[in-house]
This record gives C-alpha cells, sequence and structure tokens, in this order.
C-alpha cells in the first residue's frame, strides 16, 4: 500500500501556488507582495511540515498495517499446511486473490485520494486561513478508513481461515468414517474366506473319518458315523457339547472300577437335565446361528478321562466342532475341564483345567447352614408367634436343622474367640439338590462360554453369556467368591479371543468388547464390566495407532 504520488502531488501544488502568487503581485503592487510573500512563504513552510509529518505517519501506519497483514498470511498459511496438504493449492489462490483484490482497492483508494487531494489543493488556494483545519480533519478521516478497512480484511480473511478449518475437520471425519467401513468389511470378508477354507479341510477329514474302522477304546456311546452325519447339510454346523459326568450311571467298565468307588452321589442325571434346559433356551440346535447339540448320557465309562481321552476323540472327530466338560472327583474335591476345537484342525486341540480344587462338602455344609437359618426365620419364628413353646417347635420341626444351628452357632463363637474348627453339618437332598444346580450352573457358564468364543470368531457373532450371567449368579448366592472367580475367568476368557480376533479383524474389536460390557453390567459386581470396557477402549486406542498411555484423557478428547 506504498503511496508513490504524495510528492508529485506536494510539488505541483507548490508551483500552483507559486502562479497564484505572480499574478496577484502583478496586479497588486510591490509592497502588498512582500507581505503576501511572507505569508505565503510561512503557510507554505507549515503546509509543508504538516504534510510531511502527515504522510512519515501514514508511510509508517501503512508499513504496520502491511506488515501485520503480511504475518497473517504466513500463520494461516503454516496452520494450514499442517492439517492437509490437499488444500494448500486453494488457500494459495485465495491469498492471491485477496491480494489481488486488496491492490484493487489500494489503487482506487489512491484515485479517490488524488481527487480529494487536487480538491483541497483548490480549496486552500480560496481560503488559505481554514487549509490547517480541513487538512486535520482530511487525515482524520482517511486514518479511520485505512483502520475499518483493516478490520474488514481482518474478519474476511478469519472467516475464511474458520470455513477452511471446517471443511478439514468434516472432510477427514468423513474419510475415517469410510476407511473404518471398507477395513471393518475387508476383514469380515477375510475372516469368512479363513473360515471357509477351514470347512473345506474339516469336510476332508469328515470323509477321512468315515473311512476310518471303529476304536475299541472309543469313549462315547455314539459312533463315529453318528455323529459326523447327524448334522450334514448344515451351515454353520452345530458345535457338539459332550458332558463327561464325574460318576456314570451306567458304567460298562464298573466291575473293573470297584476298588476305587467314590461316596460321591450320582449326578449325571440331574446335570445333564441342567444343561438340557440351558443349552435348550439360550443355544437351541433349532437357532440358525448358534446351534449346540448335546450328547448327554454318551460316556461309556469313568475309565475313558483326561487328554488320553480327549486325544482318542480329536483324532476321529477333529472336523467337528466339540466342547468336551470333563468333572472328576479327587476325594473331597472336584475339578472341572475343558476340552475344544473349532473343527477342521490339525493341531492338539484346548484343553485346560477351569475349576480347581473344588471343596464339595464346604459347600453342601453352607448350603445346610442355609437351610438352617431360614427355618430358623421362616418356621421357628412364626410357630412362636402363635403361641408354640420352643420345646414343641424343636421336637416337632427341628430336625436335622435345629442340629446345624446349634453347630453353627458353637462356630461363630468359636470364631470370635479366634479358634478354627472344622465342623460337619448334617446335610440331605435338598442340599444336595442345591449343590447340583451350582454344579449344573458351572457347566451352563463353561459352555456357553466356549460356544460363544466359536460363533465369535468364526461367524462374528456376539456373545449371548454376558446377558444371561446375572440370573445365573443367582445359583452362587452360596458364596459370592465362586461367582468372581468363576466370572473373572470369563471376562479373561473373551479378553484373549478378542485379542486373537484383532490380528485380522482389529475393527470390529473394539465393538464387540463395548457390547460384552454392557451386558456384564447387569452382575452385583461393577469390576468386570469396568475391566471389559478398559479392553474396549485399549483395544479402539490401537486400532488407530494411538498410545494407551492416558487413554481415558484421548477418549475425552474424541468421544
Amino acid at each position: 500500500m506504498v503511496l508513490h504520488l504524495l510528492p508529485a502531488v506536494v510539488s505541483g501544488g507548490v508551483m500552483a501556488w507559486n502562479g497564484i502568487v505572480n499574478a496577484f503581485n502583478g496586479a497588486s503592487g510591490r509592497t502588498m507582495q512582500k507581505n503576501l510573500e511572507g505569508q505565503r512563504l510561512t503557510h507554505q513552510k507549515e503546509l509543508q511540515e504538516k504534510q510531511i509529518a502527515a504522510q512519515l505517519q501514514l508511510e509508517y501506519m501503512r508499513t504496520t498495517s502491511q506488515i501485520k497483514l503480511q504475518q497473517n498470511n504466513q500463520a494461516f498459511q503454516l496452520d494450514l499446511q499442517q492439517n492437509n496438504q490437499a488444500f494448500q493449492a486453494e488457500i494459495e489462490h485465495q491469498r492471491f486473490a485477496a491480494q489481488a483484490k486488496l491492490q484493487r482497492n489500494n489503487q482506487a483508494f489512491q484515485r479517490e485520494l488524488e481527487t480529494q487531494r487536487f480538491a483541497h489543493q483548490q480549496e486552500l488556494q480560496e481560503r488559505q486561513i481554514s487549509a490547517q483545519f480541513d487538512l486535520e480533519t482530511y487525515r482524520q478521516k482517511f486514518q479511520a478508513k485505512i483502520v475499518a478497512y483493516q478490520c474488514q480484511e481482518n474478519r474476511k480473511l478469519q472467516e475464511f481461515i474458520k470455513a477452511v478449518d471446517m471443511q478439514i475437520a468434516k472432510s477427514n471425519q468423513e474419510f475415517q468414517a469410510w476407511l473404518f467401513q471398507q477395513q471393518k468389511q475387508l476383514q469380515i470378508e477375510l475372516a469368512q474366506y479363513n473360515r471357509e477354507t477351514q470347512f473345506f479341510i474339516a469336510a476332508y477329514q469328515r470323509e477321512a473319518a468315515l473311512e476310518m474302522k471303529e476304536l475299541e477304546n472309543w469313549p462315547i456311546k455314539n459312533s463315529v458315523r453318528q455323529m459326523l452325519e447327524s448334522h450334514l447339510g448344515r451351515n454353520p454346523v452345530p458345535i457338539q457339547i459332550i458332558p463327561a459326568p464325574p460318576k456314570i450311571n451306567y458304567d460298562r467298565f464298573e466291575h473293573l472300577n470297584k476298588t476305587s468307588k467314590s461316596g460321591f452321589p450320582e449326578v449325571e442325571k440331574r446335570l445333564s437335565q441342567h444343561l438340557r434346559n440351558f443349552l435348550e433356551k439360550y443355544y437351541p440346535l433349532e437357532n440358525e446361528q448358534r446351534p449346540t447339540k448335546l450328547i448327554d448320557y454318551g460316556w461309556e465309562s469313568s475309565r475313558f478321562a483326561g487328554g488320553s481321552a480327549v486325544t482318542t476323540i480329536f483324532s476321529r472327530l477333529k472336523s467337528e466342532p466339540i466342547i468336551l466338560l470333563e468333572s472328576e472327583v479327587d476325594g473331597d474335591l472336584i475339578n472341572i475341564r475343558v476340552a475344544y476345537w473349532s473343527g477342521g484342525e490339525e493341531i492338539y486341540p484346548f484343553y485346560k483345567t477351569i475349576i480347581s480344587h473344588l471343596h464339595y462338602p464346604k459347600v453342601l455344609y453352607e448350603f445346610a447352614i442355609q437351610r438352617a437359618l431360614h427355618w430358623e426365620t421362616n418356621v421357628k419364628q412364626k410357630l412362636l408367634a402363635k403361641g408354640m413353646s420352643e420345646q414343641e417347635i424343636n421336637q416337632e420341626y427341628g430336625g436335622d436343622n435345629l442340629l446345624n444351628l446349634q453347630i453353627y452357632r458353637k462356630s461363630e463363637q468359636d470364631k470370635l474367640a479366634g479358634i478354627e474348627f472344622e465342623r460337619h453339618y448334617k446335610t440331605n437332598s435338598e442340599d444336595f439338590g442345591k449343590f447340583s444346580a451350582l454344579l449344573g450352573a458351572y457347566h451352563n457358564i463353561i459352555a456357553a462360554l466356549f460356544t460363544d468364543i466359536h460363533y465369535l470368531i468364526h461367524t462374528n457373532l456376539l456373545p449371548r453369556l454376558p446377558e444371561l450371567l446375572p440370573e445365573l449368579e443367582t445359583e452362587f448366592s452360596v458364596d459370592k467368591r465362586l461367582a468372581d472367580d468363576l466370572f473373572q475367568m470369563v471376562v479373561e476368557s473373551y479378553i484373549g479371543s478378542l485379542r486373537a480376533m484383532a490380528k485380522d479383524r482389529s475393527e470390529l474389536v473394539p465393538e464387540f468388547a463395548a457390547d460384552i460390557a454392557f451386558g456384564l453390567t447387569g452382575l452385583s459386581n461393577s469390576s468386570f464390566a469396568e475391566q471389559m470396557l478398559d479392553f474396549a477402549l485399549e483395544s479402539w486406542l490401537n486400532s488407530r495407532y494411538l498410545s494407551v498411555e492416558n487413554g481415558k484423557e484421548k477418549f475425552d478428547m474424541v468421544a
């Protein structure tokens, strides 16, 4: 905005003034000429000084404004380049356009200034007394116009920068959403391809198994051919669940097992019924998404157990998805193991102890104590309120509840005194029925967990067990620690499975983890849902190559 015409205009004005003075001297005489010449020189000197001062101040303001405008443009260009290189050309075009517009405005303003300056010079020639006042007034107006113009241009520039930033943010969000959907679809297709490959391997293994001879030490009553042909044409292939109870009702080799006979009662019927009721309700064979098939009453003998039985079954049924639930009694302890393979595998299957050293007599005693306390509150107290004597109530209604209460009160007194002594309570069929329900809950949860993991990994199906756990939790009222240990295993199993999925389906993992966490919110212990939610956040950050450190703060920023 450099004004190059001001010196020329000043010189032209001086020359014009000199011409007028000379003409005036010629007409008025020498005396008046001297007076006017002195006044003219004085006024001319003052006017030149003020014009020079105004010109310098104007040049300073114009230079400062130009520097500020240039700094704003440079900062704007740097910020825009950091956000998105794709907008650089458009921004450069806009900047040049703004500069061209600014130059045109300056030129127009210069023309307007030149016109006003000539008009002002003529006015000075006519009215010299008011020249100083008119010049100051004009300078103020000019300065105000400069300031107003700069403010207007700065507002336009800021609005343009804001519009560009909004467009960049919008474009980034749309691109990220599109990229997420493309990656998600690609991962789903890749998983489907892997599953189809495994399906072809399983079909080959199935045909090979059908050609093999039956084994003499086959631990299941159903033949290999029966188990292979029972689901031909099904897709997905139902996962077969085979319980191996701690004691078999009709053991084929019972005469060989007499030396190791256990006092543990028969639970195969009750355990089988608990599993059947649960699977038919939540994982039925008819379900098209997560079908299961229960092979109950199928175990031949307690003689078949452990890794040898798993190896034998796997050698013939490696083409089929199998969950083998094996429970055993070791003295007063119960162990529950699970073997699982998804079908179409060649490596040795997953085989692990899930529940270790569950002391079932103590659990039965807890049920007996609960029953005694319930009798005291809901039977004895009501009868006392009706007027019956305590002696009559104890004789007629007490039974083993009265004995268990006495043992329990004595045990509580000993605990207060710091005495730990094992006591034995009298149990009955009601207590064992509750224990059977607890054992059934263990089997139901383990079967549902591995069924969920199977269909999660192979068909991208959301697990159902988390929303069922609050209902199953009621079976563990005898000891909350039993439920907490089991549910911790469930959460860790889901997290381990999702970590495995993240290798080829990282975009799906955060959503699955968040849905599982939501299902776990119905449990009395909120830490399980929080643990799964933390993993959902971790997997979301990992899928976007962000650091897990300070993840919650980053989640607040992107939420």
